[in-house]
């Protein structure tokens, strides 16, 4: 319960609620008005607990975000959603809180590499790679253009941050002789990726 785990909703009708005591000492549910949803909501602990232990959860409640004494309850004609370990998301905000109140180091890479660990922070990138920040500036991939910025990606944290173009190629699944035709279309890829001259590459961090 320290580290929100959230779910996008679609945009769908949702009854807003709290939770009050009944007669019986247990909690229920208390319906106050009808609200259109669209984004993350915050799972409930024991259903974060349900979906590690069991691999899913038929989820009947969520925490609002941004008015945590408050909850969501899903439509009357889909009275709880199936919830899979693949829909789960820890936003940006809660792992930097979390890592604050608890003295987590920031990165494990940080650990590892000391100083670099500064200059990687100024890259981002998205869950698949097509979308990626660096140096303040956002570039956009194609899937095979993405897997060769991944692998550079993970090759950054190593000693040797070079990797080979036809390394890349058959990592990236690309039937394309030179990392250049790869990226054809696309002339900022030299921003962000860097040629020795000799067939290896590394991103420009």
């Amino acid at each position: 319960g320290r580290l929100t785990g959230c779910v996008w909703l679609r945009h769908c009708c949702c009854t807003l609620g709290k939770l009050r005591y009944g007669k019986d000492g247990r909690e229920i549910f208390h319906p106050l008005q009808e609200q259109w949803i669209k984004g993350f909501v915050q799972l409930l602990a024991e259903d974060c607990r349900w979906l590690f232990r069991h691999g899913k959860v038929n989820a009947s409640l969520f925490h609002t975000l941004n008015e945590p004494k408050f909850f969501i309850q899903p439509p009357l004609e889909k009275r709880n959603w199936l919830i899979e370990p693949l829909d789960l998301q820890i936003l940006r905000k809660d792992v930097e809180q979390f890592e604050q109140q608890f003295k987590v180091e920031r990165t494990l890479h940080q650990q590892l590499i000391g100083r670099e660990g500064q200059r990687l922070k100024s890259f981002w990138h998205s869950d698949n790679y097509q979308s990626v920040l660096m140096g303040g500036r956002e570039f956009r991939f194609g899937f095979v253009q993405a897997e060769i910025i991944r692998a550079l990606h993970q090759a950054s944290f190593t000693d040797n941050p070079w990797v080979h173009g036809k390394i890349l190629l058959d990592k990236a699944g690309s039937r394309s002789e030179q990392i250049k035709n790869v990226f054809s279309g696309k002339p900022y890829w030299r921003e962000c990726v860097l040629s020795d001259g000799r067939g290896y590459y590394r991103l420009n961090l």
